[in-house]
């Protein structure tokens, strides 16, 4: 409240992730003609209702009403979310934009470097989320290794699991974001097999740096990936054995590859997503 002077000099306030949101309402409140816009890599009650916890339902439920209704503007990272956020908050669309994340295509680009054979590139949290036992299974019995960077809860059930099942693999440990492009450059590789997604930005980033990315068959990754077009997509629980065969399909794969690059360049480059984000300021300049 002391520093109410300073926030009034500014026309807008923007907040990234629904948690955070809670500033942009009471900045809102205190000063009405604050444009506030609420932006958010993936919305938090669809999220807690995947994870299927109704308490953590409840709250964030209220949590995103609150911030969707006090918001001018909504960036979401694609057409699902806008739909959900509409219908299930009933927020009128003419609210909502879409607006994914950017990613540094600069940094993230294809390097040449001595590729690791048949190995798969993992990165991400240890979590249930992300579907890593299920991942284990499908490549249990075979010629490949999961490098997996992360860290997280299961980790160490993780490791058990491996061993039970002949799954070959190497826990990782988390690096600067710096220093992926460089771990990106040793493999052909990656793979996001995720019970669910929002606009997950290290599939953005793997994709620029042209590995062939497999990723599951849910929102928020097949609505980046296109089936042998730009990417591989798989079942979250059962992999069919044809997918084996495409990895060693080089024309087929180098395709994807190229693919992979035009479309982060075309769809998520950051001189495209900061001119997308600039007309929905305009907007208000215009009102």
């Amino acid at each position: 409240l002391k520093n109410m002077k300073i926030f009034k000099k500014y026309d807008f306030v923007k907040t990234n992730q629904n948690y955070g949101s809670w500033i942009g309402v009471l900045l809102k409140i205190l000063n009405p003609k604050t444009l506030f816009i609420s932006r958010g890599g993936y919305d938090l009650f669809h999220f807690k209702s995947l994870e299927n916890n109704k308490l953590h339902m409840i709250i964030t439920y209220f949590i995103c009403l609150i911030c969707y209704k006090f918001a001018d503007k909504i960036m979401v990272p694609n057409h699902f979310y806008s739909s959900f956020v509409s219908k299930k908050f009933k927020i009128n669309m003419t609210k909502i934009y879409i607006l994914p994340n950017y990613v540094d295509t600069n940094l993230f680009k294809k390097r040449y470097s001595k590729k690791k054979p048949n190995k798969i590139l993992f990165i991400g949290r240890f979590t249930n989320q992300k579907n890593l036992f299920n991942l284990l299974r499908i490549f249990s019995n075979n010629k490949y290794c999961l490098d997996l960077l992360g860290d997280g809860p299961l980790k160490d059930d993780l490791i058990t699991y491996a061993k039970i099942i002949n799954c070959k693999i190497n826990i990782l440990s988390p690096i600067k974001n710096e220093k992926i492009p460089n771990l990106f450059s040793k493999y052909k590789f990656f793979i996001l097999n995720s019970f669910f997604e929002g606009n997950p930005k290290v599939l953005l980033e793997a994709m620029a740096s042209e590995l062939l990315c497999i990723g599951s068959n849910v929102i928020g990754i097949n609505n980046i990936i296109r089936h042998k077009k730009n990417g591989l997509l798989i079942d979250k629980i059962n992999l069919n054995n044809s997918i084996f065969s495409n990895l060693n399909n080089k024309k087929l794969i180098k395709k994807i590859n190229i693919n992979s690059r035009k479309y982060i360049t075309n769809n998520h480059s950051l001189d495209v997503i900061v001119k997308k984000e600039l007309k929905i300021y305009n907007v208000y300049k215009k009102s």
